[in-house]
């Protein structure tokens, strides 16, 4: 079985770093709503009719955005199209890729994976050996040979961890983004030599790392990672980050086509807490 064609959807720095490094020697287009026409890192973005043209599709999108790229990818692809989300939480795609594969089209056994790369475009700078990437969710021979192709490129394919223990472990990440976005206000130029402890340092690295994520990408982190949210509830020093009206929508539109269905889960359930 061969790939010959890959559709990364979501030209923002993960879809980048898919289409420009992780799929040596085969065809590799995009889709991005904002980029459409033009070419990002050599990569051409095209409409996502087009996606249905592809062996392969990579959802490069942040989990705010999962559920209609998600949608979309499969409303406008065949069968023989595999999906593969590469998003920084794992339990939500995991749970709209039910419903939309699942329930709503029939489509359970379609190729699919669930992944995280364990390293962006600045790690991968001077290249992607020896770098891991997380493996929750596989199924299909197509998404095995896209994880064979990792291999042989030296990456470390970790399948020990479900989609519930990956975001388990995912929420000292989360509260490091928290951290450094509560730390954008401090001047840390004005800060003395003398008081440059190594908490100031690492709060200073901290902010750094906040200005190069996305508002997506830290609502992703934060609201779409249940167990971020019971952190915040089982501790009386932190408060819940006001929900964000788009973020409630994302999750409006899941809560609606799940329970239109077949009434909602357990699992989802835990994504529609206040």
């Amino acid at each position: 079985m061969s790939i010959e064609r890959v559709s990364i959807v979501g030209m923002g720095h993960m879809g980048r770093l898919m289409g420009h490094t992780m799929f040596p020697g085969i065809e590799v287009v995009g889709h991005d709503p904002i980029l459409e026409g033009e070419v990002v890192g050599g990569v051409h973005v095209l409409p996502i009719e087009d996606v249905g043209e592809s062996d392969v599709a990579v959802l490069a999108v942040p989990a705010v955005h999962f559920f209609k790229a998600s949608t979309d990818v499969v409303l406008n692809s065949s069968r023989d199209t595999a999906i593969i989300d590469v998003s920084s939480v794992k339990m939500f795609p995991q749970m709209v890729l039910e419903v939309v594969l699942g329930e709503l089209l029939s489509e359970a056994s379609r190729n699919s994976m669930l992944c995280h790369p364990e390293f962006g475009p600045d790690g991968a700078k001077e290249g992607v050996q020896g770098h891991s990437i997380v493996v929750t969710d596989v199924n299909g021979d197509k998404v095995e040979k896209v994880l064979n192709i990792w291999s042989d490129m030296g990456i470390l394919v970790d399948r020990g961890i479900s989609a519930e223990e990956h975001d388990r472990r995912s929420v000292a990440q989360a509260l490091g983004i928290v951290v450094g976005r509560a730390s954008n206000g401090i001047d840390f130029d004005a800060i003395p030599e003398s008081m440059q402890t190594a908490t100031v340092i690492g709060l200073e690295g901290a902010a750094d790392l906040d200005r190069r994520h996305s508002d997506d990408l830290y609502n992703s982190m934060i609201y779409f990672n249940p167990f971020v949210m019971d952190y915040f509830r089982d501790h009386e020093g932190f408060s819940i980050p006001d929900m964000p009206n788009q973020v409630r929508q994302q999750l409006n539109d899941i809560g609606l086509a799940h329970s239109a269905i077949m009434g909602i889960s357990n699992v989802a359930k835990r994504f529609f807490q206040e």
